[in-house]
């Protein structure tokens, strides 16, 4: 083989790397509130009760109150993976398959960042001075799916529960779904109607802003390496991982339901002890040229208060397979 030939096959050996399910960063990560934390637990406090008496007489003491505190923990989990890299397959390489790798893992270690905020959303908040009672999101919070997939009314429910108890405008409500209800809106001609909205939700495909509620599309992604059953990783089976929760009916049957949630900016707390890093360092113990790449984040998060939280049933269809 000449130089010139084996130049040609490292570059395309280099050039070929890319990425099946890229997400740049976490797209939640902008619509609840990330706080910073520092050990494994720590307590967030928020306030309710204040309010300003009338005073009715001259030179008497001011009155004094005890505002209402309601205490709630974050507790931080801890997540980690690497990969290394052989020097030798490295040296064949004209492009140095590291960089777009810790894209990769950090587009992974996005999605677990979004994941985190689901549960968060979802999961059970431990309260009280030593964070040791634990509350669930009360059933009265659950928009019932009632065999439909995500409507108008839907919507319209979540957002009045929402505004309810969060009347300030500049807390905005934020709905997270996936591409199949985002498809299902644009089925109604209220939301493509331009007496209604005056976006262009058909051009665009999608629903950006309505009906007091931005609408953010958080979708299942395809995973290769966990191909379809009876099948081998090889790159053409896959198996989509959930991000939103999709469960299946309590009757048993073939049907799921997807977890759509709505919530305001305030109503969801991230605590943030380590953002997502990525590394890539020696790893001589493998070979002198080989490199180590590793990805790290350490987050976890809570309800501000169940009331600013709300689940909207939906029946959704969608293959978990693609094979």
């Amino acid at each position: 083989m000449t130089s010139a030939e084996v130049h040609a096959q490292n570059a395309y050996f280099g050039d070929g790397l890319r990425l099946s399910s890229e997400q740049k960063t976490a797209k939640l990560r902008h619509l609840i509130t990330v706080e910073p934390v520092v050990g494994e637990r720590q307590a967030i406090d928020s306030y309710s009760g204040m309010g300003l008496l009338r005073k009715t007489a001259r030179n008497v003491k001011v009155p004094v109150t005890e505002s209402l505190r309601n205490r709630r923990w974050l507790s931080q989990v801890d997540y980690w993976n690497s990969e290394r890299f052989d020097g030798f397959d490295r040296m064949r390489s004209m492009t140095d398959p590291s960089g777009r790798l810790s894209q990769a893992w950090a587009s992974g270690a996005a999605r677990e960042w979004d994941r985190c905020a689901v549960k968060a959303a979802l999961d059970t908040a431990y309260v009280d001075k030593h964070g040791n009672t634990p509350v669930q999101l009360p059933s009265r919070q659950v928009v019932p799916h009632n065999g439909t997939g995500l409507t108008l009314a839907k919507v319209k429910q979540a957002v009045q529960m929402l505004r309810r108890v969060a009347p300030d405008r500049d807390d905005p409500v934020s709905i997270w779904l996936t591409g199949h209800q985002e498809s299902e809106l644009l089925n109604s001609p209220t939301a493509t109607s331009a007496d209604y909205y005056a976006g262009r939700p058909l051009m665009d495909a999608t629903i950006p802003y309505f009906m007091g509620a931005y609408f953010h599309v958080i979708d299942d992604y395809l995973d290769l390496s966990q191909p379809a059953v009876g099948t081998t990783p090889d790159g053409i089976s896959g198996t989509f991982k959930t991000i939103l929760p999709l469960e299946r009916l309590e009757d048993g049957e073939t049907t799921n339901v997807r977890k759509v949630i709505a919530t305001v900016k305030s109503g969801i707390v991230m605590g943030e002890l380590m953002p997502i890093t990525t590394e890539v360092n020696s790893a001589k113990e493998y070979g002198i040229n080989a490199l180590q790449l590793q990805v790290e984040m350490s987050v976890g998060g809570t309800r501000e208060h169940e009331s600013k939280v709300v689940v909207i049933e939906c029946i959704d269809p969608s293959s978990m397979t693609f094979a």
